[in-house]
């Protein structure tokens, strides 16, 4: 896709804030956002006036995006390697780390599953299987292109601001099965993103992580994590420029990030 931007566009923001409240898995340190210096404590010449603050978080806080790096599978990383020899201990990772990841700008897709459905959110652990998968793409009018970021709605980010009901607490989590996961790098995604904590379904909190293990491990496939999708959703666009850039944090398994769809008006 190509964008005029001499001509109007638009811009969807698909980020959550992020706040000390947000959901969070038990496995990732909290996220804590303090003011270190206020406006008013102290002051410059010309009546210059400055604020800052102290962050503590996970590189998996909030909207993020996972680095290769972030999963081994049977003591192996992307690429084959040994993961013993993948990190140093004082550094984090030394293969696979999310600053070895280049800002993204690429094709975006949507798959608005819930409203294939019919439904505002999917149930709790329900299974998106590739027959979904391609018939929510026929019912958008889309096809798939080799490097695609494909994103998958459930509706689930509706539930944001309760987190035990997001995290999966009460009952599971929807998202994509293996099969529907193989499908897609298949058809050469280079993202996978969703508006749940994991991408793929799960039934607990505390469960196994098979597309993870596939994306991640075996395919080099990014997952993008927590996602606000509604507003994307409500402008009935199912392609679009897809712009995300993690920070470069170096040796950390993940970033938090703000991406964003673009398509001309």
């Amino acid at each position: 896709m190509k964008i005029d931007f001499s001509k109007p566009y638009e811009v969807v923001d698909l980020a959550h804030a992020m706040t000390e409240e947000m959901p969070s898995f038990p496995s990732a340190p909290p996220f804590t956002m303090v003011p270190k210096y206020r406006l008013g404590d102290f002051e410059l010449a010309n009546g210059y006036w400055g604020s800052n603050e102290f962050i503590t978080m996970s590189g998996h806080s909030g909207t993020h995006l996972d680095a290769f790096g972030h999963v081994a599978q049977d003591r192996k990383v992307f690429g084959g390697g040994l993961a013993l020899e993948a990190q140093d201990g004082a550094r984090g990772l030394i293969h696979n780390a999310i600053d070895q990841v280049a800002p993204i700008v690429r094709r975006g897709v949507l798959l608005d599953v819930a409203a294939f459905f019919g439904l505002e959110s999917l149930e709790p652990g329900v299974a998106i299987t590739p027959d979904q998968i391609t018939d929510t793409a026929e019912w958008a009018g889309v096809d798939f292109e080799p490097g695609d970021c494909v994103l998958i709605r459930t509706g689930w980010d509706r539930y944001w601001g309760s987190a035990q009901r997001y995290l999966g607490y009460e009952g599971g989590v929807p998202g994509i099965d293996l099969d529907a996961a193989t499908l897609l790098a298949d058809k050469g995604a280079f993202l996978l993103g969703a508006d749940t904590g994991g991408v793929e379904v799960s039934y607990a909190v505390e469960s196994e992580l098979p597309v993870h293990m596939e994306a991640l491990v075996q395919r080099g496939v990014h997952l993008l994590e927590n996602m606000a999708l509604a507003d994307l959703a409500s402008r009935g666009r199912s392609d679009f420029v897809f712009v995300c850039s993690p920070l470069k944090i170096r040796g950390a398994s993940g970033s938090p990030v703000r991406p964003a769809a673009v398509f001309q008006k």
